[in-house]
């Protein structure tokens, strides 16, 4: 399955911009790559990706989910508006959908800091 999350946001007149695709195949074991389309910005946001893609995984483990093989088939940015955290929410919402789950039962909050998603507020 495939899952698609672009995420902006604007706090306090400062916009933050980040689109993820990512596709899940159920697996044995749990693992992360990144097509050839996606490699070009791999060194920049893989530790982004690959946070927001462990807060869905265990999020969904939780619930009862299996093991998936993830795929980073696109990731999108905007040099100016793409900051980390709107990269690892945006990978936590595509990764929720690529498992099947409903993106919009992840909800998305400003901590005061950072943008994250909250997996625990879903009842």
């Amino acid at each position: 399955m495939i899952g698609t999350y672009r995420f902006l946001r604007t706090r306090n007149g400062v916009t933050a911009f980040a689109r993820v695709e990512l596709e899940a195949t159920p697996d044995e074991q749990w693992t992360l790559e990144w097509s050839p389309a996606a490699r070009e910005l791999r060194a920049e946001y893989e530790e982004d990706v690959r946070a927001g893609v462990e807060s869905a995984r265990s999020a969904h483990e939780s619930r009862g989910g299996g093991p998936a093989r993830m795929v980073v088939l696109r990731v999108i940015e905007s040099p100016v508006d793409t900051t980390s955290d709107a990269m690892t929410c945006a990978a936590a919402k595509a990764a929720w959908a690529a498992l099947g789950q409903d993106q919009n039962r992840a909800r998305l909050r400003h901590d005061g800091v950072r943008w994250v998603v909250d997996f625990d507020a879903i009842g």
